[in-house]
């Protein structure tokens, strides 16, 4: 909440539109991250607390419950950062928000797309962090992430504008996954472990996002665009579309890189 203050104030006095394009793209993350990573993060919570005497289960779960935000921020992100202009004239082109509008919010999203994982695990780092009683370590963790965005501002904002705006809050997410992380590590020997089995497969959900990416790049997104005339409910199906055979390709990949544990959990779970 902050930080989304801190962002209208630097984009305060900047070229016309630059605070609806931070507002409207704000809202757009707000909403991903309302229906899917809080969702997600109040299902795991009640089983943290319970295993509060099993340290090692607990960061287990943690531990594989972070990999499921992973393998659904990464790809939310990559049709984020391909769709953002379908996505902001779907939800907002109408009377005074006019095609420019939606160029320059776009632009904005895409780069507050690319802090939604770090986004997502502070989430769930924080409810870690308080089934622990510990606090202490979330408030660290906010002022770390408060005063960061505050110099990534400052710095990124003069020569990119509201991108840099965007990229400041993205970043300063990362930076409080790093101090998080150096609390877990710190804790005991068999976390570290844990954490350090844990990296091979955010590491293979990474290089799937990427190929995905770059497959759906060139051989869908560059052959797909609205036409002028569609309503907001056929621009609607037709992102719907495009967004489940981007997905496609992801699982497809997920499943060439055999991430079993993960896919172990998520049936788990739904049976």
């Amino acid at each position: 909440m902050i930080n989304t203050y801190l962002d209208r104030f630097f984009a305060t006095g900047m070229e016309g539109g630059s605070v609806a394009a931070i507002v409207y793209s704000g809202k757009v993350i707000t909403l991903m991250h309302s229906i899917i990573i809080i969702s997600i993060a109040n299902v795991i919570f009640p089983k943290l607390s319970e295993l509060k005497n099993d340290t090692v289960e607990q960061l287990n779960t943690f531990l594989i419950s972070s990999k499921l935000l992973t393998f659904i921020s990464l790809p939310l992100t990559f049709i984020v950062l391909l769709f953002s202009n379908e996505i902001i004239s779907t939800l907002f082109e109408r009377g005074l928000f006019d095609s420019s509008a939606v160029r320059l919010t776009g632009e904005v999203l895409k780069w507050y797309a690319l802090g939604f994982l770090g986004y997502a695990i502070i989430e769930k780092f924080t409810r870690y962090a308080y089934a622990n009683h510990k606090s202490w370590q979330a408030v660290i963790v906010g002022i770390v992430i408060i005063s960061s965005n505050i110099i990534l501002n400052v710095m990124l904002s003069k020569n990119m504008g509201p991108n840099g705006i965007a990229l400041a809050t993205s970043l300063s997410f990362f930076i409080g996954v790093l101090f998080y992380f150096t609390f877990l590590i710190k804790e005991n020997e068999e976390s570290k472990k844990l954490i350090f089995a844990s990296l091979v497969t955010f590491l293979r959900v990474i290089i799937a996002t990427v190929l995905s990416y770059l497959i759906v790049r060139n051989y869908i997104a560059s052959n797909y665009s609205f036409a002028i005339d569609l309503s907001i409910f056929e621009k609607l199906i037709s992102l719907s579309f495009v967004t489940a055979k981007s997905i496609s390709v992801f699982i497809f990949l997920i499943i060439l890189l055999e991430i079993r544990s993960l896919i172990k959990w998520i049936r788990r779970k739904t049976t």
